[in-house]
């Protein structure tokens, strides 16, 4: 115990367990505040990066589709391939002959000749695996290769199931260029094979054919298989909707299209038609950073599949970075304790009291306390090292300014790295523009949110027609900074679009209040059912007006609002300024809100009629019924009436019968004149038959009564 007493009591002693603490304590802080924020910056930059090269090979696929499309319209056109459909045409109805054996005929070979030159130098250009001429019976007149599909019918025949055929029939379906997923091609050696194909019109635009086109394994392959930066063990690659790969792993010798199932949770994720970037165990069960997405080839081409793409790389790789600064780091902080046991060594002596004083400051420091004044007045060691002190601790100042200002929220500032390993400044930066990436997106979202509360806001309730639509237009043109708006409801019946509400909407040449489905920018629009953006607009289209003037708005966009691909409406908004990417996309997104809206309205409409029409119907049946129970009442009325008649014709019968025997007997005990008799006897005759008529007649309309009671 007194031994270790005196060689700490020391100063040289202490000096050196001082400097090692000096060293080692700043160095640690330091080094776990670069662990914990690197590895977080170091992660996301590998992620935004692995997404760029994902969406980047995704757009790759678009372009070189795109591509292909345009080749495809080239060589449907091309008038010496409609020639050569015209001439296979004539001969084969003119003869009658069988393709089968005219395909192995000179007269075949002659017609084809200058369509087999020009398609074989074009099959050479672009590389394509074949190129077909397909009649409209659905008949291979001509191939490149004339392998086995040559003269089969793909609609009929033994190829009727094939991605070929799929192909032909969607353009023959929709007129339009037609992309077939990848499938085994038995006439290609049952190689993997895709199609792409188009009709062919002859200039007096008669359907001639079809066009086709089988897209090389290979060009795809060298899409995916680029590394555009995921070095030794990334790899890009497509799987389709049966989770067999549609590209060749950059790490297998054999082809793996239709023949390896990829099963992983980023598969799994781009099927249901998610995007993102996380890390997983790849099928080789090894961790990578793995970038997921569906292409969305079915929604830009229009076409009955889609591919995922799926861009990994192996986390050792992906975070090597990190690695590296942190053994930079511990080199670093090694050489400098070296360095400084090493000055203390030297200068133990003639240093201890300047060193102490620096060393209590540095501990100050290093627990957090940037408050310390490093002054010297030496040119030797001691004030370099005291400069140097003072130069990390402005250093920490600036970060420190630097990251309060991050915290106030103020992403424009950025630190100048001392040199090209200051690594915390580099890392700072970096952090910073992630940082402003990440607010930037989430004021995206909240003006996204935002506006759809305000437009469900305003659409709330048991609104009419028009003033759900006059405030879906006035909500519009606020939300998007436009200047001038109008809401066209669809008429289905009539195929006509009525303008239902405006804001700030001036009628001018061009723009009626009724607008036929096709005719016009907003026409177009309704019948494609697609968003239009004009920017050249022309000088006759409407202009933005107020107290001060007019002007012609800069941009102008049309958007078709569809329910469940219905038409419902289309708004037009103009501008003094140019929509944003962010403006378009807000539309997209409050269109299916809008279209619901509307959609509720029409629908309480609707109904409200039906219930005045209920209402009306209710009030005549009432009516009808007082009707009836009246012409009921007047019928009884009637009958007792009939009935007293009766009852007083009886009592005139009975009267009468009694005014006979009287007369008999006053006949019998009188014996007047037998001219009296006989006058009084005519008399009662005609009383008797007046008596009977009316008896008649009474019975009459008792029976007409009877019948008008029975059809009520």
């Amino acid at each position: 115990m007194k031994i270790w007493k005196k060689i700490t009591g020391s100063l040289y002693t202490k000096f050196m367990i001082l400097s090692i603490v000096i060293s080692v304590l700043p160095i640690g802080i330091i080094g776990i505040v670069i662990k914990i924020n690197s590895q977080k910056i170091i992660e996301d930059f590998a992620f935004d990066k692995l997404k760029a090269i994902g969406e980047l090979k995704r757009d790759k696929i678009f372009d070189y589709f795109h591509e292909q499309q345009e080749n495809i319209y080239f060589l449907a056109k091309k008038q010496i391939n409609i020639r050569t459909m015209n001439n296979l045409e004539r001969a084969c109805s003119s003869d009658k002959k069988n393709l089968l054996t005219f395909v192995n005929t000179p007269e075949y070979n002659k017609i084809v000749e200058v369509t087999d030159g020009f398609c074989k130098d074009y099959k050479q250009q672009y590389g394509y695996n074949d190129i077909y001429l397909i009649d409209t019976a659905g008949n291979i007149v001509y191939t490149v290769n004339r392998e086995t599909d040559l003269s089969t019918n793909i609609f009929t025949g033994l190829y009727k199931n094939t991605s070929l055929a799929k192909a032909v029939r969607e353009t023959k379906k929709s007129g339009r260029p037609a992309i077939s997923d990848f499938e085994l091609y038995a006439p290609a050696n049952n190689e993997p094979a895709c199609f792409m194909a188009n009709s062919i019109w002859s200039l007096s635009g008669e359907l001639k054919g079809f066009a086709a086109i089988q897209i090389p394994v290979s060009q795809i392959n060298d899409l995916m298989q680029k590394k555009y930066g995921l070095g030794f063990t990334g790899e890009s690659y497509l799987v389709g909707i049966d989770n067999l790969m549609r590209s060749d792993s950059r790490f297998e010798e054999k082809t793996t299209i239709l023949k390896k199932a990829m099963h992983t949770e980023s598969v799994k994720l781009g099927l249901e038609g998610k995007q993102g970037v996380h890390i997983i165990q790849n099928n080789r069960d090894i961790p990578v950073l793995s970038y997921y997405a569906p292409i969305g080839l079915n929604k830009e081409f229009n076409c009955y599949f889609d591919w995922i793409i799926i861009t990994e790389i192996n986390t050792d790789e992906a975070l090597v970075s990190r690695t590296k600064l942190l053994d930079k780091f511990k080199m670093l902080g090694i050489l400098l304790i070296l360095g400084i046991l090493i000055i203390g060594f030297l200068l133990a002596r003639s240093i201890a009291i300047p060193i102490t004083r620096i060393a209590n400051k540095a501990k100050l420091m290093a627990l957090g306390n940037l408050n310390q004044k490093f002054i010297t007045k030496q040119n030797n060691e001691i004030g370099e090292l005291t400069n140097s002190f003072r130069d990390v601790q402005n250093d920490l100042w600036e970060k420190v300014d630097h990251a309060n200002k991050i915290a106030d929220g103020d992403y424009s500032v950025k630190l100048k790295p001392k040199s090209k390993n200051d690594k915390l400044s580099i890392a700072l930066n970096k952090m910073t523009e992630s940082l402003c990436k990440v607010s930037k997106e989430n004021k995206k979202s909240m003006r996204f949110t935002d506006s759809q509360n305000d437009l469900n806001e305003k659409m709330k309730g048991d609104l009419d027609i028009n003033t759900i639509s006059q405030n879906i237009i006035t909500c519009l043109t606020k939300q998007l900074d436009a200047q001038v708006g109008a809401l066209y409801l669809a008429n289905g019946t009539e195929n006509k679009l009525q303008l239902i509400s405006s804001y700030a909407f001036t009628k001018q040449k061009k723009h009626n209040k009724t607008i036929k489905i096709g005719e016009g920018i907003v026409g177009q629009a309704a019948l494609k059912k697609k968003m239009i953006l004009l920017s050249d607009i022309p000088d006759d289209y409407f202009h933005i007006t107020s107290g001060l003037g007019n002007a012609k708005p800069k941009n102008i966009v049309v958007l078709p609002i569809t329910l469940e691909d219905n038409l419902i409406g289309v708004i037009e908004l103009g501008s003094l300024k140019e929509f944003t990417d962010n403006d378009l996309e807000l539309l997209n997104i409050l269109k299916e809100n809008i279209a619901i809206g509307i959609n509720s309205a029409l629908i309480r409409l609707e109904t409200n009629k039906l219930l005045e029409k209920t209402k009306e119907q209710t009030l005549e049946m009432a009516m009808q019924h007082e009707e009836l129970d009246k012409a009921n009442a007047e019928l009884e009325e009637q009958t007792q009436a009939l009935k007293e008649s009766e009852e007083s014709l009886q009592a005139q019968q009975e009267e009468l019968r009694q005014a006979n025997e009287e007369l008999e007997e006053q006949t019998k005990a009188l014996q007047m004149s037998h001219d009296m008799l006989q006058t009084q006897q005519e008399e009662l005759r005609v009383t008797n038959e007046e008596l009977e008529e009316r008896t008649k007649a009474l019975e009459k309309q008792r029976d007409d009564m009877n019948k008008k009671n029975k059809g009520f």
